[in-house]
């Protein structure tokens, strides 16, 4: 996996966070409490690697940039046609009403 420092120093604090909430949560058991142990070892294990791929993924969606910002051959940014917001109108009418589609004399 190609990583930069950036991402090498977030993923380092995200872990020392998790071993420090992890030893806290230690101190709170009884002594000789295996079972609760391996629970609190599982669970802190799940958050650290949730949040390590949360970060992983954000620094790549980062890297990556957003697909929707092209530049044609000229430098300028192109724009996605499939957003339009305005809704396609016929010689009828809307394409969303059908009772534009009847003829005159069954609208009423």
């Amino acid at each position: 996996m190609e990583t930069n420092e950036a991402l090498k120093r977030t993923l380092m604090s995200v872990a020392e966070k998790a071993i420090e909430q992890l030893v806290l949560s230690m101190q709170e058991l009884t002594e000789g409490d295996l079972q609760e142990l391996e629970q609190q070892i599982m669970v802190q294990i799940m958050v650290l690697g949730r949040n390590c791929l949360e970060q992983i993924l954000e620094h790549q969606a980062k890297r990556e940039g957003s697909a929707a910002r092209r530049e044609g051959s000229c430098g300028h940014r192109q724009r996605a046609g499939q957003d339009a917001s305005e809704t396609p109108l016929d010689a009828a009418g809307s394409d969303d009403d059908p009772s534009s589609l009847l003829p005159v004399s069954e609208k009423a």
